[in-house]
């Protein structure tokens, strides 16, 4: 009965894809599906499809972690058109993940859910969501995630609130967890120059020109090193204003 239900759904997925690329998705891994859906960033039906698919096969093999992976695709190319049908989606992600031991999940529905909600105004539900995140990720013993969380608590309530003052205590908190980290790992790397700028953002808001010009030295100097231009403009523009 499985297989019959896979074949049908397959067989709809075609007039998407063409044969081969059916083919090729059948013998796909999920991270290999996964991934792949970001390659239709220009094509809201085809990642629809390809979202259906990853969500149908983890549900056919009864792999909790999977489906709410699939749920989290459908989040996103949902986003723009309805945000609210997005958050729907979230929530089913948090129900499939909830125990599971997974680094990102629930953890980043409850971000997505966050951001979400900050989007149409309603920010008791974006401060609610935020410290679900960091009480799942203490819960857990998930430091990384614990202290993320603090500093886009800190984004919340410096660029929405206004609150920068209660901001710079919680980027001082994230800036403590990554100085003992390993800053040659992309992951804390990222995050140390986005630190970096918000909390030059942050001295520029209350008028410390000194520590603000200090972390925008820094932070261009960091991103001169790892060749991430992107970043390093923002320096640039961040220190110009």
């Amino acid at each position: 009965m499985k297989n019959i239900f896979l074949f049908s759904f397959l067989f709809l997925l075609q007039s998407f894809y063409g044969q081969k690329e059916v083919n090729d998705l059948k013998k796909m891994s999920y991270d290999e599906i996964y991934h792949l859906y970001f390659d239709y960033n220009d094509n809201i039906e085809t990642q629809e499809k390809i979202a259906e698919f990853y969500t149908n096969k983890g549900k056919i093999e009864k792999k909790r972690i999977e489906i709410a992976r699939g749920y989290y695709l459908f989040s996103l190319f949902d986003r723009e058109r309805d945000k609210n049908k997005s958050i729907s989606y979230l929530d089913s992600v948090i129900k499939y993940s909830k125990g599971s031991k997974d680094f990102y999940f629930p953890f980043e529905a409850y971000v997505e859910k966050a951001k979400l909600y900050t989007e149409i105004y309603e920010y008791e539900e974006t401060i609610s969501n935020y410290l679900k995140a960091e009480k799942y990720a203490r819960n857990d013993n998930n430091m990384d995630n614990y202290y993320k969380s603090k500093y886009l608590i800190g984004i919340f309530k410096s660029e929405i609130l206004g609150e920068v003052g209660e901001a710079m205590e919680l980027y001082n908190d994230y800036k403590g967890f990554l100085k003992d980290r390993d800053l040659s790992d992309p992951y804390y790397l990222y995050y140390y120059k986005r630190l970096l700028f918000v909390l030059a953002d942050a001295h520029k808001a209350i008028k410390n020109t000194d520590s603000s010009s200090y972390y925008n030295r820094l932070g261009y100097s960091i991103s001169e090193k790892s060749k991430d231009e992107y970043t390093k403009s923002l320096f640039i523009l961040n220190e110009g204003a």
